[in-house]
């Protein structure tokens, strides 16, 4: 009986061993890979969703003249239509989203200055009206 022979049983039972660990840190990685990627994915459901009931907002009071639009009325038609898409969020998702959106939509333009805003030339001028006012403004944003 050689060396090799003699050896042979704990060689096999270390690479056993090492295998079966590198076998489990590797589905390990493969879960944590899969259970981010369906995070991520439906983060970005859950996002386009937010999206487009954002635009449905959008073109509701931009087509709807008849309709008073306020924050709070911008705001509630907002999380209806986000709600109909995706029930189930909570109050804080619904602004944690609306607020994503804003920024996103609103990234590199400048924040509206009251004092640069100056008085409508009259009550009943819409937002676009007013210089600085984005009409189409839903993040809800005073």
């Amino acid at each position: 009986m050689n060396f090799f022979d003699a050896i042979q049983p704990a060689l096999l039972n270390a690479a056993t061993v090492i295998l079966t660990a590198a076998i489990s840190v590797a589905a390990g990685m493969v879960a944590k890979l899969i259970y981010s990627k369906l995070g991520a994915e439906k983060y970005n459901k859950l996002y386009n969703f937010a999206l487009d009931a954002w635009r449905i907002t959008d073109e509701y009071f931009r087509i709807t003249p008849n309709v008073e639009k306020t924050v709070d009325s911008t705001f509630e038609k907002f999380k209806e239509t986000l709600l109909h898409k995706a029930p189930g969020l909570t109050d804080q998702q619904i602004n944690d989203f609306r607020l994503a959106i804003a920024g996103a939509l609103n990234e590199g333009r400048e924040a509206l200055d009251p004092k640069k805003l100056g008085e409508a030339p009259d009550a009943t001028a819409q937002p676009a009206a007013v210089k600085g006012v984005n009409a189409s403004d839903t993040t809800g944003a005073e």
